[in-house]
């Protein structure tokens, strides 16, 4: 008996709508971040160092907005003899653990 033929399933038109909107949406930034030309056409301060906006934010991979809140971290200080490791590690009890190999069961 052979499976019965490949059906593709039909989105409701809101999802699919979603869909297409941010596709043509990533497409869009995508291409004003690929030209200065277009970017500048939208407004004039497009090519200023201090220039911020969604398209930026596309180019630079979204890093660029967090300029003004970057945290810099001294490393901690532990005196000699001292760790901040963690020396154990919960574990399940014996009882409720699976056999090396298994995973849990399908549901």
């Amino acid at each position: 008996m052979s499976p019965p033929p490949f059906r593709r399933a039909k989105l409701p038109p809101v999802p699919r709508g979603l869909a297409v909107f941010c596709a043509l949406t990533v497409w869009t930034l995508g291409l004003f971040a690929a030209s200065p030309l277009l970017h500048g056409a939208l407004h004039d301060d497009a090519g200023h160092v201090g220039h911020f906006c969604a398209i930026t934010l596309f180019r630079e991979g979204a890093e660029g907005g967090a300029e003004a809140a970057v945290i810099a971290a001294a490393p901690a200080l532990f005196p000699a003899g001292d760790t901040a490791a963690v020396t154990s590690v919960p574990t399940a009890a014996a009882d409720v653990r699976l056999p090396p190999g298994c995973g849990p069961p399908r549901g």
